[in-house]
């Protein structure tokens, strides 16, 4: 802001002047500029100050522009996963605060290529002065195994760039299978046990057993965690005769 200061007859009339052009609308004893540019640094300004005597000049005075800054700051100096089953996801957001005087422009976000992936696109995008831009980051293990990484975030900010650990842990999944054992038949005739399964009760069964088994035992590695499973028993004799099912058991698969 300008401020001039005249002392004469009255009534007295303002114009200010920006590098020798009047100014439009710039008619009072003071005058606010314009957001600036630093284009603008070094424009001089001066008023004309006139009543029925005359005009005069003031002393003219230098605009300074001085540039500001921007500043990214994230809310996370690391990431850490922890443990995820393989195959599943798990997403975690970073937060990318302008704590600067000017609008940021992130030019680049790269991810780790190994586990993890970013569904965000930062690139070319701006963050004003106290505004927040977010950067979601998913890991995804493929394998059994430890990934790590940087993730680099490149803009015209103060402090770029910023780097930021993050890893995480592929797990294997839990594995669950159903030990099953029956009484086995008295009758002589008896020489194995077919096993068949239901996703509800009465069926319909799948035969999981490929040929009779002679044992009366059985362990099914097939089932999934969460699911409940109904199972039968058929005994079958040496002339390939098979009784009527047992009856039905059944069995809840715990979650992981």
């Amino acid at each position: 802001m300008f401020v001039i200061a005249a002392a004469g007859t009255a009534p007295l009339t303002y114009q200010w002047q920006k590098n020798g052009v009047s100014i439009p609308g710039a008619t009072l004893p003071t005058y606010v500029t314009p957001p600036t540019r630093l284009s603008d640094d070094g424009s001089i300004f001066i008023a004309m100050v006139s009543n029925s005597a005359g005009s005069l000049m003031s002393s003219p005075a230098m605009l300074t522009v001085v540039a500001g800054t921007a500043r990214l700051t994230a809310n996370a100096s690391t990431l850490s996963f922890g443990n995820v089953v393989v195959g599943s996801s798990t997403p975690m957001v970073v937060s990318l605060t302008n704590s600067g005087t000017s609008v940021a422009t992130i030019s680049s976000a790269s991810i780790p290529p190994q586990g993890f992936n970013s569904p965000s696109a930062l690139n070319g995008s701006t963050v004003a002065p106290g505004q927040t831009a977010t950067l979601t980051v998913v890991f995804t293990p493929p394998t059994a195994a430890v990934f790590s990484g940087t993730i680099t975030i490149v803009s015209d900010a103060a402090n770029s760039p910023i780097s930021i650990p993050v890893s995480g842990t592929g797990v294997a999944p839990t594995s669950h299978s159903v030990d099953l054992a029956w009484n086995p038949s008295p009758s002589p005739d008896v020489v194995g046990y077919i096993v068949e399964r239901a996703d509800q009760s009465g069926g319909p069964y799948t035969q999981l057993t490929a040929a009779p088994i002679s044992v009366p035992t059985f362990i099914d590695t097939t089932v999934r965690a969460g699911q409940t499973y109904f199972y039968i028993v058929i005994a079958v004799d040496s002339t390939g005769q098979m009784s009527a099912p047992s009856g039905e058991a059944s069995v809840t698969i715990p979650t992981p």
